[in-house]
């Protein structure tokens, strides 16, 4: 039916109309033809628009107006083109609120991150891998404020900014249980529209770290690890590193055997540049490479660039306590703002673009950590009078400044870097 329609279109197959039906439960096109209730794409052909059989105005009054809502224009959209405009256009008022909470990091001109009001009084969070200093925050309301590191957490990749400002708009966070799979949500920018829009694929879960690799074979050598093969299409051999070169210092440490090298490059990341001074023959010279993981050194490039193919991804995509899996699509510079569900409510922050199909966000559970931080005043802020930390409850001998109460209710778990169901205080 779809080669006959496009021949007599004369626009070529291409032309076929591909719909995709976003959460209907009503009759669409053809009379007896239903997508799938529970919130998942539909994939239907059409020969043209689609028609609403004669009864559907009796049996659901809103069904004709709730469909040209999702569809105000009516045009192709592809399978691979649920980001398109049109479509995203449907969840204006998904992301309606959550739009004022997000703010732009910006480094000079450029985005670097998207930001997370979480407390009135301009404490934002962010994607910390991505920052580069100076930074300042662009509110929803047009306003640049300059942003302060405040802290990060490193097993979350997660920072905390401040700006000089009390009246900014928190985040209203999704009450009960995460959403579970095959749930929609909604990627919020800085636009009217989001992002991005997609699905839950995995529950919230750990994501651990795969063991760094350079990508040569070694042994001790006088000095130093000699290199005795290097790893086609590796870092190694990407930095230059040659048979026979021998490892002499890395990361500004000495390196006194094969096995010192090895534990060295095990306390690192994939994609951490290690910074090394090889012996070459009398010469010595310095090199920088950037570490792979060892599952895509095994698998080749091939994998990089099949996961790839639907843009570039974060540098930093492993080790998270807990992250919940969607497929929307993001840049590296999307993360660090809310992603929330079909009712606005934020259920976490984007963190990483980790393949073609998969991003991942800390579910609200996993933040509750920092978030308790700030609003307990343990996080000093330049330019504020310190108070005692046991004050605060840390006991410890750090400054910290007392942080007024922001209007954003915090959450509560008890499973905060296991995945487990979030539950918000009211305060």
């Amino acid at each position: 039916m779809g080669i006959r329609t496009a021949r007599r279109m004369g626009i070529g197959l291409l032309g076929t109309f591909v719909v995709i039906a976003v959460a209907w439960n009503g009759p669409l096109s053809r009379a007896g033809e239903r997508p799938r209730s529970n919130g998942q794409a539909m994939i239907a052909w059409q020969e043209g628009p689609p028609s609403v059989p004669g009864n559907a105005e009796s049996d659901d009054a809103g069904t004709r107006g709730m469909f040209r809502r999702f569809w105000p224009r009516w045009r192709a959209v592809g399978e691979n083109e649920r980001n398109h405009a049109s479509v995203r256009e449907a969840f204006r008022s998904v992301v309606s609120g959550a739009r004022l909470s997000t703010v732009q990091v910006m480094s000079g001109k450029r985005r670097v991150a998207y930001g997370t009001v979480v407390d009135a009084n301009g404490f934002v969070l962010t994607k910390a891998s991505e920052l580069e200093e100076p930074m300042e925050c662009r509110l929803a309301d047009g306003r640049n404020l300059a942003a302060t590191l405040v802290t990060t957490d490193e097993k979350l990749d997660v920072a905390v900014l401040h700006v000089e400002a009390t009246d900014l708009t928190p985040v209203s966070w999704r009450e009960g249980d995460a959403p579970s799979a095959g749930s929609w949500l909604a990627s919020v920018g800085s636009g009217e529209i989001p992002t991005s829009v997609g699905v839950v694929s995995v529950e919230p879960r750990e994501i651990p770290t795969p063991r760094p690799v350079l990508g040569v074979m070694l042994e001790t050598a006088e000095g130093g690890a000699r290199v005795t093969s290097v790893v086609p299409d590796s870092p190694a051999q990407d930095a230059g590193i040659e048979v026979n070169d021998v490892v002499v210092r890395v990361n500004g440490n000495d390196v006194g055997d094969q096995e010192s090298l090895v534990q060295r490059i095990r306390t690192m990341r994939p994609g951490d540049r290690v910074a090394l001074v090889v012996k070459r023959g009398q010469s010595t010279i310095d090199v920088e490479a950037r570490l792979a993981d060892v599952h895509s050194l095994a698998q080749g490039r091939r994998v990089d660039f099949q996961n790839s193919l639907g843009g570039p991804l974060s540098e930093r995509r492993w080790g998270f306590p807990s992250v919940l899996q969607h497929d929307t699509v993001l840049r590296p510079n999307d993360c660090g703002g809310p992603i929330v569900d079909l009712e606005g409510r934020v259920v976490g922050i984007n963190i990483a673009r980790a393949g073609r199909v998969e991003s991942y966000a800390i579910p609200v559970g996993a933040l509750k950590p920092v978030l308790d931080g700030i609003r307990e005043g343990r996080y000093g802020i330049p330019g504020r009078t310190p108070v005692n930390a046991a004050r605060a409850g840390n006991g410890g001998e750090i400054n910290v400044v007392a942080v007024p109460d922001g209007s954003a209710p915090v959450p509560d778990t008890s499973a905060a870097t296991s995945g487990g169901t979030p539950r918000t205080d009211k305060n």
